[in-house]
Protein backbone atom coordinates (compact mmCIF):
# COMPACT_ATOMS: atom_id res chain seq x y z
CA UNK A 1 0.00 0.00 0.00
CA UNK A 2 0.81 3.49 -0.86
CA UNK A 3 0.70 6.02 2.01
CA UNK A 4 0.88 9.25 -0.45
CA UNK A 5 -2.16 10.56 0.96
CA UNK A 6 -0.81 10.41 4.49
CA UNK A 7 2.83 11.95 3.44
CA UNK A 8 0.43 14.82 1.87
CA UNK A 9 -1.44 15.34 5.23
CA UNK A 10 1.59 15.41 7.04
CA UNK A 11 3.02 17.83 4.53
CA UNK A 12 -0.40 20.09 4.84
CA UNK A 13 -0.15 20.10 8.74
CA UNK A 14 3.77 20.94 8.78
CA UNK A 15 5.06 17.72 10.23
CA UNK A 16 8.17 16.13 9.13
CA UNK A 17 8.88 12.11 9.21
CA UNK A 18 11.28 12.58 12.20
CA UNK A 19 8.98 14.98 14.04
CA UNK A 20 6.22 12.22 13.37
CA UNK A 21 8.20 9.11 14.59
CA UNK A 22 9.25 10.95 17.65
CA UNK A 23 5.29 11.66 18.35
CA UNK A 24 4.96 8.01 17.72
CA UNK A 25 8.23 6.70 20.04
CA UNK A 26 9.67 5.38 17.17
CA UNK A 27 13.10 5.81 15.26
CA UNK A 28 12.53 7.85 11.66
CA UNK A 29 14.25 5.25 9.83
CA UNK A 30 11.35 2.59 10.89
CA UNK A 31 9.06 5.31 10.50
CA UNK A 32 10.27 5.75 6.77
CA UNK A 33 9.99 1.88 6.33
CA UNK A 34 6.15 2.05 6.98
CA UNK A 35 5.64 5.14 5.08
CA UNK A 36 6.71 3.64 2.43
CA UNK A 37 5.61 0.21 2.71
CA UNK A 38 8.53 -1.61 3.95
CA UNK A 39 6.72 -2.35 7.33
CA UNK A 40 3.63 -2.49 8.67
CA UNK A 41 2.45 0.16 10.80
CA UNK A 42 1.05 -1.35 14.52
CA UNK A 43 -3.23 -0.48 15.17
CA UNK A 44 -1.47 2.05 17.63
CA UNK A 45 0.51 3.82 15.62
CA UNK A 46 -2.34 3.93 13.25
CA UNK A 47 -4.73 5.10 15.61
CA UNK A 48 -2.06 7.60 17.17
CA UNK A 49 -1.79 9.14 13.53
CA UNK A 50 -4.77 9.89 13.57
CA UNK A 51 -4.82 11.90 16.36
CA UNK A 52 -1.89 13.58 15.29
CA UNK A 53 -3.00 14.46 11.78
CA UNK A 54 -6.94 15.20 12.68
CA UNK A 55 -7.58 11.73 11.04
CA UNK A 56 -11.64 11.24 11.27
CA UNK A 57 -12.05 8.69 8.24
CA UNK A 58 -8.77 6.10 8.77
CA UNK A 59 -10.02 3.92 5.73
CA UNK A 60 -9.08 6.53 3.16
CA UNK A 61 -5.27 6.62 4.54
CA UNK A 62 -4.68 3.15 6.01
CA UNK A 63 -6.64 0.52 3.91
CA UNK A 64 -6.93 -0.96 0.47
CA UNK A 65 -9.78 -1.58 -0.99
CA UNK A 66 -9.12 -4.93 -0.68
CA UNK A 67 -8.94 -5.44 2.85
CA UNK A 68 -12.00 -6.96 4.58
CA UNK A 69 -14.49 -4.41 6.24
CA UNK A 70 -14.12 -6.68 9.26
CA UNK A 71 -10.45 -5.56 9.42
CA UNK A 72 -11.31 -1.88 8.43
CA UNK A 73 -13.81 -1.82 11.10
CA UNK A 74 -11.63 -2.76 13.93
CA UNK A 75 -9.60 0.57 13.99
CA UNK A 76 -12.44 2.94 14.83
CA UNK A 77 -12.95 1.16 18.63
Amino acid sequence: MKFNKLKGKMKEMGLSQEQVSNMLGISTQSFNAKINSRKQFTLGEVITLCDILNIENPKEYFFAKDVPNMQQNNIQS
